[in-house]
């Protein structure tokens, strides 16, 4: 199963580490008041018992009444209603690696992660969760697609995107994944190559828009349809991975040219550079050789196009709360003392 393939190393490490429910107890009275947080308790037969954060109630944030339904469809498949115990969800958008440590004696569940956590485990993202896998969304994508062919389309690497990233200050958005690209694309000024801006930039500080809007960076928004317009989508992160935008664009008849990250999903270990994808430098520095591959390939572009759409297809919803029972029904094999 998916979910037990990608969590194999986090699952080793509960396995010879362990913890106790007075640790789960002690970790969420760490966290209540400052972050974003929930414990899911089961016991067998019953609906799940969620308790959320003081914070998470406070603001209203942190996807927990997502959450809440999904765990409640957990419960509620064979696997799931034997189960017993307690797990803790991370409710923010990922646990990032500048603060993973803080989670090596709680077993923590949650929607990214960067590659090198050997503890935090995955489970699918609440956009994934709240439309039950897109069905509906790719649906409608694969309609609007049929009017253009990969052949057809307009032959420019693409991307637009809101203003977000870790690190984010009135010179660090320069270094993000996103500010990178948008920056690449303003010394380029080649458009028919690389098209690439923010459409949103709100959130920050004065100073930070300020340093944005002067860089010349910012279009105005384009529904993500339109980008189907175009045969090469980059998948660029913001404060963690691009949920349904990266997901989407796989799913798509264009090639998705992801920018190298340190962050990671569920699926992620079932795509390969080349294969799925066609990896970019964390700072664009090679988007004009990327440029010049993608159009003298058509052929293999149309065969990353495939391979890509495969692994989309091969996810369902279903799965994903089947394999989250047998994930939880896994850790909970190991002795919580």
């Amino acid at each position: 199963m998916r979910l037990l393939d990608c969590n194999e190393v986090a699952l080793s490490y509960w396995k010879a580490t362990k913890y106790s429910p007075e640790q789960v107890q002690s970790f969420l009275q760490e966290f209540d008041t400052t972050r974003l947080v929930a414990r899911i308790t089961f016991k067998a037969g019953e609906e799940p018992l969620i308790a959320i954060s003081e914070k998470s109630w406070e603001i209203q944030s942190g996807h927990y009444i997502t959450i809440t339904n999904f765990f409640k469809n957990v419960a509620k498949h064979p696997i799931g209603s034997q189960l017993s115990g307690s797990i803790v969800v991370w409710l923010d958008d990922g646990i990032y690696s500048y603060e993973s440590h803080r989670f090596m004696k709680v077993p923590t569940f949650s929607f990214s992660r960067s590659i090198y956590d050997n503890h935090t485990l995955l489970i699918p993202d609440p956009a994934f969760i709240e439309t039950s896998g897109y069905a509906e969304t790719l649906k409608l994508q694969a309609e609007f697609e049929s009017f253009f062919p990969f052949l057809g389309r307009y032959k420019t690497i693409f991307w637009r995107g809101a203003a977000s990233g870790i690190g984010f200050s009135p010179t660090g958005w320069r270094q993000t994944h996103r500010g990178f690209l948008t920056l690449k694309a303003k010394e380029l000024n080649q458009p028919t190559i690389l098209d690439a801006a923010f459409t949103k930039v709100e959130g920050w500080s004065k100073e930070i828009i300020t340093s944005i809007e002067e860089a010349q960076v910012v279009s105005s928004p384009i529904p993500f349809i339109d980008f189907l317009k175009y045969r090469y989508l980059v998948d660029a992160d913001g404060i963690t991975c691009a949920w349904i935008s990266f997901y989407r664009k796989l799913a798509s008849q264009s090639v998705t040219i992801k920018m190298m990250s340190e962050n990671t999903q569920w699926y992620y270990h079932l795509l390969k550079p080349w294969k799925h994808y066609v990896p970019m430098r964390a700072d664009a520095g090679d988007a004009e050789l990327i440029y010049e591959w993608l159009i003298h390939h058509p052929n293999e572009c149309q065969k990353i196009i495939e391979n890509a759409n495969s692994v989309i297809a091969s996810i369902r919803y279903e799965q994903e709360v089947e394999g989250t029972a047998l994930l939880i029904k896994e850790l909970f094999s190991y002795n919580q003392s």
